[in-house]
Formats: C-alpha cells, sequence, structure tokens
C-alpha cells in the first residue's frame, strides 16, 4: 500500500477490419508540496517544469523527480512499451498495436509518488508486476473503508455515521 494510481485500458476492434496503430500515453508529475492548504485547492503552475525524467528497467518505468521540493513519481508498466521517450520534464509510452477484428489490448500501469525516488520506483514496480491481486485489493480496502464508516471504534474515523433502523427494504437500501 502507498500514494499512488492503477490504470486498466483496453483498447477494442469491434469492427470486422483488423486495425494498426500507435498507442501513445503521455506521462508527466505536476506534483507539488503544499506546507499551508487553505479553502482552496492549491496550483503550482510551475510545477511540471521541475521535475526531470528518466527510463528505468530497460524502458519499463519512468521515474519523474523533483529534487528541489523532494518529490518522486514513477510509471511501471505491466507491458513494456515498444518505445518509452524521455522528454526533458516527462516522458511518453508507446505501443505498436496490431488488432484482429473484435480482439482487445490491454495496457496496465501504476503510477506511484512520494518523496524518495527509489521508494516510488519499488512501489510501482511492485504494483505493475502483481497488476491483478493489487487492483483486486483496491477494492477491498475501499469496501472496508465504506463499512467502517458505519462502526464505531474502527480504524479510519473518530466517529461513524448513523445507522438507519427501519422495516422498509428499499428505504433501507
Amino acid at each position: 500500500a502507498g500514494p499512488g494510481l492503477l490504470f486498466d485500458v483496453q483498447i477494442t476492434n469491434p469492427g470486422p477490419a483488423a486495425q494498426s496503430f500507435d498507442l501513445t500515453i503521455n506521462l508527466a508529475a505536476a506534483t507539488s508540496r503544499h506546507a499551508r492548504w487553505g479553502w482552496a485547492v492549491p496550483r503550482d503552475e510551475d510545477a511540471a517544469g521541475r521535475f526531470s525524467a528518466t527510463a528505468l528497467d530497460h524502458g519499463q518505468a519512468l521515474l519523474l523527480r523533483d529534487s528541489s521540493n523532494h518529490l518522486a513519481n514513477c510509471f511501471a508498466f505491466e507491458r513494456k512499451p515498444d518505445e518509452l521517450l524521455v522528454q526533458g520534464h516527462s516522458g511518453q509510452a508507446r505501443w505498436r498495436v496490431a488488432l484482429q477484428p473484435r480482439t482487445a489490448f490491454t495496457i496496465r500501469y501504476a503510477l506511484a509518488f512520494g518523496s524518495e525516488g527509489d521508494a516510488v520506483h519499488a512501489l510501482a514496480g511492485g504494483w505493475a508486476a502483481r497488476f491483478d491481486s493489487v487492483f483486486a485489493q483496491v477494492q477491498a480496502d475501499w469496501q472496508q473503508r465504506f463499512e467502517a464508516m458505519f462502526s464505531p471504534t474502527n480504524d479510519f474515523f473518530s466517529g461513524s455515521l448513523p445507522v438507519l433502523v427501519t422495516p422498509d427494504d428499499a428505504l433501507r437500501r
């Protein structure tokens, strides 16, 4: 577990003819650190420009670092891109896809973020390597958190939401 996102992208060819194309995903970091967060969502217009990009794991991961703020983001792919380009402050992953009629192509990747490049690289790489189990765990974790909202003395919240007691099935649902 850790801070990050999982992406599961499926491209389908529903047509009667084969299709060939390049699938490109732009990879950028615009995370920033804020000492004080008031009522408005803070926007750091210059955040993305402070990051440097490095391809890792023979083109299977991209690490983005902002050494001035001790921030790091790492994209790691379950299926290695055919090409992983480093473009200054960002990157681009590209797959050459040939889809027969009524078939699909799936790209699954993880983005981990934090303060240490080595740690987010390890986290994203681990998620990408075990994508199915990590993805399934997300649903279980959110279900546990949802149920905790209605349970006194839970591990997530200092209180709990009230439970409606009614014989009306539709209203109770």
